[in-house]
């Protein structure tokens, strides 16, 4: 499996190629007031930044989930479908900030710019993934009877979801760094809040990749990768090297690789990135409070939705 690149990165990336060359007001050198300590390390998921305090949060998520699984499989039940149930979530690995483009030089040494391979096994894992054709189609409503029962309009996955958005205001649009998506019927409030900061974030990594300090950090970054005999302008070019695009991991990926993630590691592209980011990030959440009240709003709304569904089920069981 080639490397895939988030949503994130891709809309940003789209988002760039539409913005003028021309760089917002000089700001301030990063100063010693941010950390710069986790530049060494190459992982983001050492970073955290102003926006991530707004993003739901681990426990949040697996209660929503949990309540999400019980949802769907007391719908597709009662329409008589048995087969494959969504099995009781476990909680999720902490979010890694893949805008930033670094990972270890081991990891680098092994899969070039591709995922790692726990990552690919997850992914190829997913209980949607497995489902039949039958029983997407009764989770999407694409079926609209089965066994003689009339499947919810927006199927078992859009009902469960209605459930505990219930009472909450759902944006019908998000937008940021350019980019708006409009918001399925059938999408579950465990993505929407993730969804909606991310795409916020992506205003703060927009003006990031022109700012000067950043430019001024990314031309000493392709400095170095020119002295070790590679010629990329920025790190998005080095991994998206068109020659990575086969099945097959070459030795020059896996080099190219370890040299860009020694790169940055030589001109602290994480620490720079992370503090002009974060930077950007204040700016947004000042501009866009509004809409993050709103979002702290919801997630009250369907944690509490989410708690009541799973007292309930429990105290069914109980009494049964």
């Amino acid at each position: 499996m080639r490397k895939n690149l988030t949503v994130l990165i891709s809309l940003a990336a789209v988002s760039l190629s539409a913005c003028s060359a021309t760089g917002p007001e000089q700001r301030p050198e990063v100063g010693e007031s941010h950390p710069v300590t986790q530049s060494e390390a190459l992982d983001a998921k050492a970073i955290s930044t102003p926006l991530d305090a707004h993003l739901p949060s681990p426990g949040l998520m697996l209660t929503l989930r949990r309540a999400e699984a019980r949802l769907t499989n007391q719908c597709l039940a009662r329409l008589g479908y048995a087969s494959h149930p969504m099995p009781a979530p476990k909680a999720q690995p902490s979010r890694r900030h893949s805008e930033f483009l670094v990972f270890s030089i081991p990891q680098a040494e092994e899969v070039g710019y591709n995922p790692p391979k726990d990552a690919i096994e997850a992914g190829s894992s997913r209980w949607d993934a497995k489902a039949s054709k039958v029983q997407r189609g009764l989770l999407d409503g694409s079926l609209r009877r089965y066994k003689g029962r009339s499947v919810p309009r927006t199927g078992c996955a859009g009902e469960a979801a209605d459930r505990i958005a219930k009472g909450s205001r759902l944006p019908d649009k998000m937008e940021g760094g350019g980019i708006e998506l409009t918001r399925d019927d059938k999408a579950s409030p465990t993505g929407v809040g993730d969804a909606q900061v991310e795409l916020m974030r992506l205003d703060a990594i927009v003006a990031t990749k022109r700012d000067p300090r950043y430019l001024k950090m990314i031309r000493a970054w392709s400095s170095c990768m020119t002295k070790a005999g590679y010629e990329y302008k920025s790190p998005e070019d080095a991994l998206n090297d068109v020659r990575w695009d086969g099945d097959e991991i070459s030795n020059k990926e896996r080099s190219t690789a370890v040299t860009d993630m020694r790169c940055k590691k030589d001109v602290h592209y994480l620490a720079v990135a992370d503090a002009v980011q974060s930077e950007y990030e204040e700016e947004v959440i000042q501009k866009r409070e509004k809409e993050l009240t709103q979002l702290r709003r919801n997630l009250s709304v369907w944690e509490e939705n989410a708690e009541e569904v799973i007292r309930s089920r429990s105290a069914s069981t109980a009494s049964s």
